[in-house]
């Protein structure tokens, strides 16, 4: 019987089509990176699209305006930390793929430990590295996602190419067809002849 958990474990498999994972090394660590998920890229967009803003305010820019140098950099670094923030999994043995929230060491007035998103934790600890350092992971992250493009390129043009053979074989088909149907339309007079031969013989 079909349900949602049936569903979803029927397509799982499909789930897992452009998750591949890039590991590098860097400052003797060992980093892995994965490509986002399309509601991930959403969210970036969103953050970044609010840090822009953020940014013209603070200079009194219209949308239209050009940015300082320095202002273009910090855009640009906050758009890739964000990034970062999602794409990065792990770090040595430090697994992060299950973890959606991480304890900041305080506790509320009832003693509840106050919680922050990971990506909000890994933004606040990747906005204290380097520009050098966010360039290399960024760099990994685009190499990972110029990988799996170029995968999808490539199935893309392969089912392309079926689809090509495909058009072509049902064209010749068709062409049968009407061929078929011109010959009937006329009659052909060979067969006409085997018919009448054929009951001939039969009636003998």
């Amino acid at each position: 019987m079909l349900n949602l958990d049936a569903l979803k474990e029927a397509l799982a498999p499909l789930a897992l089509i452009g998750r591949d994972e890039l590991t590098f090394q860097t400052g003797g660590m060992d980093l892995t990176v994965r490509p986002l998920l399309p509601m991930e890229e959403v969210a970036v967009q969103r953050y970044a699209a609010s840090v822009l803003d953020k940014i013209q305010t603070d200079e009194g820019l219209n949308p239209t305006d050009q940015m300082s140098r320095a202002a273009a950099l910090d855009y640009f670094d906050r758009f890739r930390i964000e990034i970062i923030a999602y794409a990065l999994v792990q770090v040595d043995s430090l697994d992060l793929r299950e973890v959606t929230t991480i304890p900041t060491g305080e506790t509320l007035e009832n003693g509840t430990p106050v919680q922050m998103s990971r990506t909000r934790a890994m933004r606040e600890v990747v906005y204290g590295w380097s520009r050098a350092m966010i360039t290399v992971c960024f760099a990994k992250y685009g190499d990972l996602v110029q990988k799996i493009a170029e995968e999808a390129d490539k199935i893309a043009s392969s089912s392309i190419a079926d689809i090509d053979s495909e058009i072509e074989r049902v064209e010749e088909r068709l062409e049968s067809l009407k061929s078929d149907r011109d010959t009937r339309a006329k009659g052909d007079p060979s067969v006409t002849s085997k018919q009448i031969t054929d009951l001939i013989r039969a009636g003998d």
